[in-house]
């Protein structure tokens, strides 16, 4: 028997309250207007308070997003978050418990789930092709259906099949493809005869570099053309090619929501992280109290007999790209014993796989009821070491915690 308890979650980031408002100020806009159509109002696509509940838990709470006209949005999560869910949810595959849907501005997603799903596509790991037919010609049955026109039917998904390299699995059936082949084919229904609103997830894995080119390349003349798109994956990278503005999914929440650069500095620690190379052993906090006034070593590393590494966090707040580079040039050129120098700012992956790894403000916790039969048969270790013996091992020194960094220490890198 296993009890599920919800804990109140905190307040929450302030790109997601910001979200949240602006989807409940675009939903009155809907619901006093009753004449205003997709032309004025521009929203492709808003939730506002979506959740899905599968037996009695939500893999989906409290959704509020906006998505209008060539707008592109990215939801970083893993599918054990709801990742998947989401996106089926906004495709109109799965019908969300509570909340409200719309596309277009017009169609709500309960009142009106056939003229909904018109306006969107989904790419994912669902199959939407018969997998009895041939991948040219299921392509062509899907642009006729979003209504191409007949006579260039045959040329758009010519086009869009050697694009994807997909040409020498034209007259295969889908059934017979690889998991790799089925991602493109999967990516071909999803842009073909395209409709307004684009969910594409995970549309990029295991391809070879000149296809995902291409995918990046169609979606964003497609993001010209007006199409609003939202991009799921399980990681950041794959979104950079489209957009700046990222939303994180944990535990079936967005924890947050903005441009990436503005992400890193609310999420991260400030500053820059410099690496110095220095030729020789030198009194390092003395020097850069020269250059700058709030800093903190954070490594020290000698590689051989006249060679030092040094790892520092400059924090002073009036730094920019430019002022950085600016005082670290004039640092090596007043200095002799500095070779070389890196900088770097805090990269968003960091920061996203430690929220995933250690956040747990959202969190559903699982709790083992108490079994009287459990605790009388409860096995015990056959060996059991004393106290007295765990205090003789000698613990491994620890110097870096990899599972918690936020940055990463350069110096570990150039030691190797």
């Amino acid at each position: 028997m296993t009890c599920y308890v919800k804990y109140a979650s905190d307040q929450l980031a302030f790109g997601v309250q910001r979200e949240k408002e602006e989807a409940v100020e675009k939903e009155k806009i809907l619901k006093t207007d009753k004449k205003l159509r997709v032309k004025t109002f521009g929203e492709y696509l808003l939730a506002v308070d979506v959740a899905k509940k599968h037996i009695g838990e939500c893999i989906v709470r409290h959704l509020y997003l906006g998505l209008e006209k060539g707008e592109v949005k990215a939801v970083s999560g893993l599918v054990l978050h709801g990742r998947r869910n989401l996106c089926e949810i906004l495709a109109g595959y799965k019908m969300p418990t509570d909340g409200k849907l719309w596309a277009m501005s017009t169609w709500e997603v309960h009142r009106h789930p056939h003229k909904y799903a018109r306006n969107v596509a989904l790419c994912s790991n669902r199959n939407p092709l018969p997998p009895w037919m041939t991948v040219f010609e299921a392509l062509k049955l899907l642009a006729t259906l979003r209504g191409v026109p007949i006579k260039h039917v045959k040329h758009e998904v010519e086009n869009y099949m050697n694009s994807l390299d997909l040409h020498e699995k034209a007259n295969t059936y889908i059934g017979d493809l690889q998991q790799m082949e089925r991602t493109k084919v999967h990516f071909a229904a999803a842009v073909v005869g395209a409709p307004p609103i684009l969910i594409m997830d995970e549309f990029t894995a295991n391809q070879k570099y000149s296809v995902r080119r291409a995918m990046y390349f169609i979606l964003r003349q497609l993001k010209k053309r007006g199409h609003a798109i939202i991009t799921g994956s399980s990681s950041v990278e794959a979104h950079l090619p489209m957009t700046n503005r990222l939303g994180i999914l944990l535990h079936g929440l967005i924890y947050d929501i903005d441009n990436i650069d503005v992400l890193v500095e609310r999420c991260g620690n400030s500053g820059f992280t410099v690496v110095l190379h220095l030729k020789d052993e030198v009194d390092v906090k003395s020097m850069l109290y020269r250059y700058f006034d709030m800093f903190v070593i954070n490594d020290m590393s000698e590689v051989s007999m006249l060679l030092v590494l040094v790892n520092v966090q400059i924090l002073d707040s009036d730094l920019t790209w430019m002022t950085i580079f600016e005082k670290l040039e004039m640092l090596v050129a007043e200095n002799a014993t500095v070779y070389t120098y890196i900088v770097t700012a805090i990269p968003i992956d960091y920061i996203y796989n430690w929220i995933l790894a250690h956040e747990t403000r959202h969190a559903v916790k699982e709790y083992e009821a108490f079994s009287f039969l459990r605790k009388r048969f409860e096995r015990t270790p056959k060996i059991k070491p004393t106290q007295e013996t765990l205090n003789k091992l000698i613990p491994f020194e620890q110097k870096y915690n990899i599972t918690q960094l936020k940055e990463l220490p350069w110096s570990v890198i150039f030691q190797r």
